[in-house]
């Protein structure tokens, strides 16, 4: 659900639309409402499904989608490559176990293409 409509959901909870409008009390009781939902997602990511990101991420990196940092700009990319219907359909952390084993299946494949093809390429080189 997209945060806009999960903040209109909440705020619509206490009768009001925005969280000028909350007491300090109801503020406390939604800051600690989100802190237990983000704890609770965060716990709900097992170590397989990290393992399985990490594998994308360096396949990501293996076919050149580049991986310098942590930035809004790398994300970005990252995000818009796997959005891609023949790639993924959806970002990585929207993904499932399955559909992160699936997609590292395809990524594998786009891998050896591109391998293919610099290999193709450094034999035309050294033909000339």
């Amino acid at each position: 659900m997209k945060l806009e409509y999960a903040k209109a959901d909440m705020l619509a909870g206490y009768g009001v639309d925005s969280t000028k409008l909350l007491t300090e009390i109801e503020l406390g009781e939604l800051i600690a409402a989100l802190e237990k939902k983000k704890s609770i997602t965060k716990a709900a990511t097992t170590h397989k499904t990290r393992k399985l990101r990490h594998q994308i991420l360096n396949l990501l990196a293996a076919i050149g989608i580049e991986n310098k940092g942590n930035t809004q700009v790398y994300w970005e990319r990252v995000n818009a490559y796997m959005s891609n219907t023949r790639i993924a359909g959806k970002t990585i952390p929207a993904m499932t176990d399955e559909e992160l084993e699936k997609c590292i299946r395809k990524l594998h494949m786009v891998k050896k293409e591109v391998d293919k093809r610099l290999q193709d390429e450094k034999h035309w080189a050294s033909m000339n």
